[in-house]
């Protein structure tokens, strides 16, 4: 109780809605580290039931806990569909990883952080990306949002490519202005809430793509875009009140795309100091882009205590040979 962590003196300075306050707060940290060391499965992993009845089934060669489903009597590991399953590496060094990834630190870094090789930094830090961005859908922004496009040329870093000659970072595109050699990412933010970030096609959005951006948005929601006359689909599609803002002398203390372009700041700079993103990783990082925005001004134990919590509740299998083999736009809505 409050009462035994507390000195007495320091009880009788605070009110009792204060009491109850620290009551509260201690007891959602308790729940909150519980559910981080807690594995859930709403469905079988093997069968597929829904609330499965689940018995200890011994432990697997690596000490892992293995259950048994009573429903298909089959046997899996406590941390099947996780960041730790199938991996060599510990939990105290995934957490580490995250930590890393989500603070921006470059691979050599994150790998002397944990003893590892480039290559197997590499890898955990794909798998972390790929069940971020698993987490990120279905998402739906309901608020009041600010839509804007972000274009980055297209890179195949990391691969060489037959008569594609190499360049050096930070060579300009050889076409001027918003072409088909850039890659956009259309970045929607919630004014004090939640943002997305996908890209869809390569040089200015069509009105097909704003169509597939537009599934993350909730019905009759107030938008402020710029003046790119594709976002017009959202009216009728999705009957949104849409405020376009086609010059910065439009802006006033309501009407402006002001934390959008802000977001597209930071997004710069995280991109300058990966040197660049291999453009078929481009949605893999937006979705990365998406939870340092969201825990930009929380302190990096909270946040990995936080995130996860949520990763508890999401099952995925992820295979080292689906890293490379991504094409940039392979969502289907």
């Amino acid at each position: 109780s409050v009462e035994n962590l507390l000195p007495k003196e320091l009880l009788e300075l605070l009110q009792p809605f204060q009491v109850d306050q620290i009551k509260n707060m201690i007891s959602s940290f308790l729940v909150m580290n519980f559910s981080v060391h807690e594995y859930v499965f709403e469905y079988c992993p093997k069968c597929g039931v829904h609330h499965p009845v689940l018995i200890k089934a011994g432990k697997a060669n690596s000490g892992k806990q293995m259950y048994r489903c009573k429903h298909c009597n089959k046997r899996f590991v406590v941390d099947h569909g996780q960041l730790t399953y199938y991996s060599h590496q510990s939990e105290q060094k995934w957490n580490q990883l995250i930590d890393d990834t989500v603070a921006g630190h470059s691979l050599k870094t994150s790998a002397d952080h944990i003893s590892v090789c480039e290559e197997t930094a590499f890898c955990m830090r794909h798998k972390l990306l790929y069940f971020l961005e698993q987490m990120s859908f279905p998402l739906e922004l309901a608020k009041p949002t600010e839509i804007d496009e972000k274009y980055f040329n297209k890179s195949h870093k990391g691969k060489k490519i037959e008569d594609v000659p190499g360049k050096k970072r930070g060579t300009p595109s050889q076409k001027r202005g918003i072409s088909t050699d850039k890659v956009c990412l259309i970045t929607g933010i919630e004014r004090d809430g939640d943002c997305f970030m996908r890209a869809l096609n390569m040089g200015r959005p069509s009105i097909e793509d704003i169509k597939g951006y537009g599934q993350h948005i909730v019905q009759k929601t107030y938008l402020w875009t710029d003046g790119l006359q594709s976002y017009s689909v959202l009216s009728t599609e999705k009957q949104c009140t849409i405020k376009q803002m086609k010059d910065r002398k439009q802006y006033d203390a309501v009407n402006h795309l002001n934390h959008v372009n802000s977001l597209h700041s930071r997004i710069k700079a995280q991109y300058k100091r990966y040197r660049s993103v291999a453009s078929k990783y481009i949605n893999r990082y937006a979705a990365l882009f998406r939870i340092q925005e969201l825990y930009r001004k929380i302190n990096g134990q909270e946040m990995i205590t936080s995130l996860l919590m949520k990763l508890r509740h999401l099952h995925t299998t992820f295979f080292i040979r689906q890293i490379r083999n991504e094409s940039i736009f392979n969502v289907t809505f």
